[in-house]
C-alpha cells in the first residue's frame, strides 16, 4: 500500500489512519504528514514610491519567512541596490529617471515566493538659460534671457550681490538702473507638486563705456633694453595694439620689444572694439626707440717706448652727448688712476721689464639723460716697449791698450 502525491493544501500537520478491509479481523495504523510552508515575503515599508533623480529613496525592507533562506532583487534603477537576506533592504540614490518595477524573489527548501514594487524616479526640471553676452554697457539695450532647449518656463530670476535691477518673472535686466559690477543671475524652475525643481547660474558684468588711455614708462626706450608693457590709465583696459610707422616690434597686447625694433619714434594705438552696446574706444601714445649707443673711433694705440708721453685718447659716438667710462687692464704702466670717465689723459709710460706690455682698455658708452642707455663695452690695446738694453757678449766693457 503506497501513499503518494503532491501537497496542495495549506501548510500544517496532517494525521492520517489506514484501515484494512476484508472478511477477517481488520487492522489499522496511523501516521503524520507535515506540510512545510513555501518561502514568503513580508513588506514592512512602502514598496512603491517616487523621488527626484539624484535624491535618496526611502529604505524598503522585506522580511523572508516560511522555509525561505535567501532573496534576490531584479529591476532596480541605477544607483539603487539591495543588501541582506532577512531582512532584505533596498536603498540608494537613483541616477537615472524613469519608472522601475522591481521583483523580489525569496527561495528556500520549499517553493519560492515573489513580490513586486515600483520606484518612480522623476527627472529634474531644465533650468538652462543664458544671455546674449556676459558683459553689457550700462548705456546699452536691456537684455532678456535666452532659454536652453527644453527649458522649463515659469520660474523666477534673482541676482546677487545686490545692485542689479532684474525682473523676477522675465529676467529682463535694466542696465541703466543697475550698479556697475559683476553679478550671478540665477533662474529657478517653478517645481509644482510632483516635479523636481532645479536652478542654473549665468554671470553678467555691467560696465561703463570703455576707455583706452595708456602710456609707456619710460617713453624713450633703449635699443638693447628689455620688453616694455603699457601702463593703463585708471579704469582703462587693453584692446588691440598697433603702431605706425612700420618698424616697431609690438604684440597685440601692447608689449614692445626694443631689441627687434628699428630705432625711431612711433605712434602706438590701443583700439577697443564696440561691444555690449558700448561704442568703440581708442587712444594713442608716442614711444621712441633709441639706436644702440656705440663708439665710432676706436683703434689700438702705440707702440710707445717706456718713458715717453702718450697722446690723450678721446672717444666719439653715434649719439651726441654720450659719456664714456674706461678702465685699463694694468695699473703699473704709469697711468694713474687706471680707470675713469671721458677721455684717457696722456701719461708717461713705464715698462721696467724686458718685454713689451700690452694694456687692454675697456670703454663703455652711455647715452645722455634722461634715458641713459648703456651700450656694449668696446676694447682697444696700447703697447708699451721697454728701454733698450745692451748686453756684452764677450770681452770687458772697460779695457786699456
Amino acid at each position: 500500500f503506497t501513499i503518494q502525491g503532491a501537497t496542495s493544501g495549506p501548510a500544517g500537520v496532517y494525521n492520517y489512519i489506514v484501515n484494512t478491509a476484508g472478511t477477517c479481523a481488520q487492522a489499522s495504523i496511523t501516521g503524520t504528514i507535515t506540510v512545510q510552508p513555501d518561502a514568503s515575503l513580508t513588506l514592512t515599508s512602502p514598496a512603491t514610491q517616487a523621488h527626484c533623480v539624484n535624491s535618496p529613496i526611502d529604505v524598503i525592507t522585506y522580511v523572508v519567512g516560511g522555509t525561505g533562506n535567501a532573496a534576490t532583487v531584479a529591476g532596480l534603477p541605477a544607483g539603487v541596490t539591495y543588501t541582506g537576506t532577512n531582512p532584505l533592504t533596498i536603498s540608494g540614490t537613483a541616477t537615472v529617471s524613469g519608472t522601475f518595477t522591481y521583483t523580489v524573489t525569496a527561495t528556500g527548501t520549499c517553493g519560492s515566493s515573489t513580490a513586486t514594487g515600483t520606484i518612480t524616479v522623476l527627472p529634474m526640471q531644465n533650468a538652462s538659460f543664458s544671455y546674449g553676452s556676459s558683459t553689457y554697457c550700462q548705456t546699452g539695450t536691456n537684455p532678456l534671457p535666452i532659454y536652453g532647449a527644453g527649458a522649463t518656463l515659469g520660474g523666477t530670476f534673482t541676482a546677487s550681490p545686490a545692485g542689479m535691477f532684474i525682473a523676477p518673472a522675465s529676467g529682463l535686466i535694466n542696465l541703466g538702473l543697475s550698479n556697475l559690477g559683476t553679478y550671478t543671475v540665477t533662474y529657478t524652475t517653478p517645481g509644482p507638486a510632483g516635479l523636481c525643481p532645479s536652478s542654473a547660474n549665468f554671470t553678467v558684468t555691467i560696465t561703463t563705456a570703455p576707455t583706452a588711455g595708456f602710456s609707456y614708462t619710460p617713453s624713450t626706450l633703449c635699443k638693447d633694453g628689455l620688453p616694455v608693457s603699457p601702463t593703463f590709465n585708471p579704469g582703462a583696459s587693453g584692446g588691440a595694439f598697433t603702431a605706425t610707422p612700420a618698424g616697431l616690434s609690438i604684440t597685440g597686447l601692447g608689449v614692445i620689444d626694443p631689441l627687434n625694433s628699428t630705432a625711431g619714434t612711433y605712434t602706438v594705438t590701443n583700439t577697443i572694439a564696440a561691444a555690449g552696446g558700448c561704442a568703440a574706444a581708442s587712444a594713442t601714445s608716442n614711444v621712441t626707440v633709441m639706436d644702440s649707443v656705440g663708439i665710432t673711433n676706436l683703434s689700438n694705440q702705440g707702440p710707445y717706448c717706456a718713458g715717453t708721453l702718450t697722446l690723450p685718447v678721446s672717444f666719439t659716438s653715434n649719439i651726441p652727448g654720450t659719456t664714456f667710462a674706461w678702465s685699463a687692464s694694468s695699473s703699473t704702466v704709469g697711468l694713474t688712476p687706471s680707470s675713469g670717465t671721458g677721455s684717457i689723459p696722456s701719461f708717461t709710460t713705464v715698462n721696467n721689464g724686458s718685454t713689451p706690455i700690452v694694456v687692454t682698455f675697456t670703454v663703455t658708452p652711455t647715452s645722455p639723460a634722461p634715458v641713459s642707455c648703456v651700450g656694449s663695452p668696446h676694447t682697444f690695446t696700447m703697447t708699451i716697449n721697454p728701454h733698450p738694453i745692451i748686453t756684452i757678449t764677450s770681452g770687458n766693457a772697460n779695457q786699456s791698450v
